[in-house]
């Protein structure tokens, strides 16, 4: 089985999600619980540093390309905000990954792989109903994880990153290791299928870290 290694980001959004953030910094899903006017929603993203073709959907820093964004103050204080690639800015995503920003090591466009967020991988009706799937749409993020990540969240030490499997191409029935466009495969739910030994939370990439500078030294 071959694996990819995503980072997980929450942001916030105006599109009405079941995922709120509360004004005491606590997540939770609704329902069962009320929502009320001080929460904010959010969606989680499954993201990479792949490259951001036409027809992908990305995350970009508010203000990084216009350099408003100068320090790793600016950085974090700046939103994620949600685009999706067009012929037309190519070259300015290029240009911001490839740029000043980037060589400064704030990499503020990631692509997205995966995602919470309703209005990308699905279409509704004025009436909330599930319509199908929408042309260009990108992959779920299954419920269990979202259970997971608001649990480590709500301890102080949410989910950083998580491995995902990847497709294989088919010969006489037999996999390979020859992988298809380094896909992602996903349940026929649309969902990611989630490596679940490959779950890291913040305090286990610090320790990580610390031991690959060990092994370095």
């Amino acid at each position: 089985m071959k694996t990819k290694t995503l980072d997980v980001v929450m942001i916030a959004t105006t599109t009405k999600t079941n995922l709120l953030l509360s004004a005491f910094n606590t997540l939770f899903l609704s329902p069962p619980m009320e929502v009320r006017n001080t929460d904010k929603y959010q969606c989680l993203c499954f993201t990479s540093n792949d490259e951001i073709k036409e027809g992908d959907w990305y995350l970009e820093k508010e203000r990084f390309t216009d350099g408003t964004v100068k320090t790793k103050k600016d950085f974090d204080n700046a939103k994620w905000v949600v685009n999706q690639c067009t012929k037309k800015n190519i070259p300015y995503i290029e240009r911001a990954i490839n740029g000043k920003n980037a060589s400064n090591g704030l990499l503020g466009i990631l692509k997205i792989e995966a995602t919470t967020h309703p209005l990308l991988h699905a279409k509704f009706g004025n009436d909330g109903e599930f319509y199908g799937m929408i042309k260009g749409g990108i992959s779920s993020i299954p419920k269990l994880f979202v259970k997971s990540y608001i649990k480590t969240y709500n301890f102080g030490n949410p989910i950083l990153t998580v491995d995902v499997e990847l497709m294989f191409q088919l010969h006489d029935g037999t996999e390979t290791t020859e992988l298809l466009n380094n896909r992602i495969k996903t349940n026929p739910a649309n969902e990611v299928i989630i490596v679940e030994s490959k779950l890291y939370t913040k305090e286990e990439v610090i320790d990580l870290l610390h031991k690959v500078i060990k092994d370095a030294i």
